[in-house]
């Protein structure tokens, strides 16, 4: 009987102790849910969950925060003034949660929490305040919305007529937007964004000369502008081309100069649309220069700028080559590269500024931008050696070494640019170029008169004339009787304003006998 009463008890103690084991676990399990992320004084709790923008996040938080003294204990909440408040992080985006909270993600990221003495202090400025040991928030977060996100890839690419299948090459640098973000392609044209699935409208923002002429993804292709450009993001992965056209109303690459004097010999290689190899003929005068030709110059010569302005070359022994068009991606839409030789610029400040115009010229070694000046520029295809010098106006010197300071070269100054150095060599008078100059040469006030008579190209019987008027006015009268008034830019510039035609600026040779308009004409005095 005792044995029996014995083990009843032994068994009855067992049974006891398993179910205390038991509610113990339950307990300790029951207690590991209700806390899963578990946010500490000093420091940024990771939850390991990856949210994507715009998507729904809840927040529900328990526990206390305790001052050494346990005088003070804070909720999730904070305490009065919103000390130790808890805190969501989302890459460099916080939002204030407190107890009980539901936000939106403003970005892509991986959702952390926190609780510093105020949002704007790092996470561990006060700690030694509390109670490290006693201090603890409970969070629960649930993540809603928001589909995972597309990864889209971008490609921009040029053409010069908006055939799909005329051949392309890459065209870096271009800006847009898809669905309100704002977006630019790198140098090779590339880019990337992550987007939810959805339909989202295309704006490109106009890069210098090009327009946009299509869009295409996945074999769908939008054009506008009666259709909207748009993309659908459906696939974890899409790809998408903006085609970009680069050209004129006809098809045709842009027209940027017209030869109009040919002293030695001139040849210009062509570029082929298919993207094959440059087609060489010989240049006459009239020809006209388009973005992407390449121009050989034994000699002398020269150019008109579309856009105002004169190109010379002025060294009959002397044997250049220039490119036509833009000099590096997400520069000015005009320009010229030079790549070996010397050439001589003239661009008129007042008709620069008046149309908006924008120039540069480019070579191995430097970027030169142009405000509207005479400046000339060599450069040495073998030592990669640039010289700019400038006669008149100022330029803005921007070294193709990004660790070389830019500059602003003014007039009478001479700089010589290599690709690992910058060196200023004075007054234009001490170097080599400004001895061979740099297009229409200055002259003092004092020399040849601008008034008088005049022959339009230098034909007898197209008589033009030049007549002062008093106060610094002068009155031109054009071989078609056009009369305009004119004021004097500087001792050898003089500007023309015509009521019924575009206005001009006309250049003065040295011997006063010969006047270079910047509409390509020129006026000689009668022999």
């Amino acid at each position: 009987m005792r044995k029996q009463i014995r083990f009843s008890l032994v068994f009855v103690l067992v049974l006891v102790s398993l179910l205390v084991l038991l509610n113990f676990g339950v307990s300790v399990s029951a207690q590991e849910k209700e806390c899963p992320i578990e946010v500490m004084p000093g420091e940024w709790k990771s939850t390991g969950i990856m949210v994507r923008k715009d998507q729904q996040i809840s927040v529900e938080a328990t526990g206390l925060f305790y001052y050494k003294d346990h005088r003070n204990e804070m909720t999730a909440k904070g305490d009065m003034y919103g000390t130790w408040r808890l805190v969501a992080k989302i890459g460099d985006k916080t939002e204030s949660v407190g107890e009980k909270w539901r936000f939106y993600a403003e970005a892509d990221g991986v959702l952390q929490f926190g609780a510093p003495v105020r949002e704007n202090l790092p996470i561990t400025q006060g700690i030694e305040s509390l109670d490290l040991a006693m201090s603890k928030f409970c969070v629960k977060v649930t993540v809603s919305g928001g589909i995972q996100a597309s990864t889209v890839r971008i490609k921009t690419t040029k053409s010069c007529t908006p055939e799909e299948n005329e051949r392309a090459t890459a065209m870096g640098n271009v800006s847009f937007d898809i669905g309100g973000k704002a977006l630019m392609t790198d140098a090779n044209g590339d880019a990337t964004i992550a987007l939810a699935p959805g339909e989202y409208a295309v704006n490109v923002r106009t890069r210098n000369d090009a327009v946009l002429g299509f869009v295409h993804q996945s074999g769908t292709l939008f054009r506008g502008p009666e259709v909207t450009y748009k993309i659908d993001v459906s696939k974890s992965q899409e790809a998408v081309e903006i085609r970009m056209i680069y050209c004129d109303e006809k098809g045709q690459r842009y027209k940027r100069a017209t030869i109009t004097e040919i002293g030695g010999r001139m040849r210009v290689r062509v570029p082929r649309i298919d993207g094959g190899g440059a087609v060489s003929q010989p240049a006459t005068v009239g020809l006209v220069l388009r973005d992407g030709d390449i121009l050989d110059v034994d000699g002398t010569g020269k150019l008109t700028w579309m856009d105002g302005g004169i190109i010379t070359f002025l060294d009959p022994k002397r044997s250049t080559t220039i490119v036509i068009g833009p000099v590096r991606p997400g520069g000015t839409p005009e320009g010229i590269s030079l790549l070996r030789g010397l050439i001589n610029f003239w661009f008129d400040p007042a008709t620069s500024k008046k149309r908006g115009f924008r120039f540069e010229a480019g070579s191995d070694s430097v970027f030169v931008g142009v405000k509207g000046t005479v400046f000339s520029m060599a450069h040495d295809e073998l030592s990669k050696m640039s010289t700019v010098s400038v006669q008149e106006g100022d330029v803005e010197i921007t070294p193709r070494n990004p660790s070389l300071a830019a500059t602003n070269l003014r007039a009478g100054q001479q700089v010589e640019v290599s690709q690992t150095a910058v060196r200023l060599i004075g007054p234009k008078t001490a170097g080599p170029i400004a001895q061979k100059t740099a297009g229409p040469p200055g002259q003092k006030t004092g020399e040849p008169s601008w008034t008088g008579t005049w022959l339009f190209r230098g034909i007898a019987g197209q008589r033009c004339s030049i007549v002062d008027m008093g106060n610094g006015l002068l009155k031109v009268v054009t071989e078609k009787g056009v009369v305009g008034e004119a004021y004097l830019d500087t001792p050898t510039t003089i500007a023309v304003e015509y009521p019924t035609a575009d206005d001009v600026v006309g250049r003065r040779s040295v011997d006063g006998n010969r006047i270079d308009w910047s509409n390509g004409e020129f006026w000689t005095r009668p022999r």
